[in-house]
């Protein structure tokens, strides 16, 4: 009997563990720059939020009076605010699109852009 609950209180220690890296995973403060054909027209902090999802994850950047929302998920299109996006990196000096961002040596903001209409481009750092 003893060994019954032992092992009734490992498994449920476990799925414990096992839940506690699903869903909501917090707030952080970031710095949001909105650009429109490749010139920044807004520089603010933003709050980002990171939330796990069945097969990726959503990414809540906001700053009044926008609220961005990312689904990123494996092996399909970014969708930021219910438009394919697409992502990269830019340099956070010069804010040059970086081509590969394994021969870059500095710091980066990362970016999302919408694919069609070619419009709302958002980076993050």
């Amino acid at each position: 009997m003893g060994k019954l609950i032992l092992g009734f209180a490992l498994a449920l220690g476990f799925s414990g563990v096992a839940y506690a890296g699903m869903g909501f995973q917090g707030d952080d403060l970031q710095i949001c720059y909105l650009m429109k054909s490749g010139k920044i027209t807004k520089t603010v902090p933003c709050i980002s939020s990171l939330s796990y999802v069945s097969g990726g994850v959503m990414r809540t950047y906001h700053f009044e009076p926008y609220t961005f929302n990312v689904l990123e998920m494996e092996d399909v299109d970014t969708v930021m605010n219910d438009v394919v996006s697409d992502t990269y990196f830019r340099s956070a000096k010069s804010f040059n699109k970086i081509k590969d961002i394994n021969k870059f040596n500095g710091d980066t903001v990362y970016c999302y852009a919408e694919r069609k209409p070619k419009g709302v481009e958002l980076c993050v750092k």
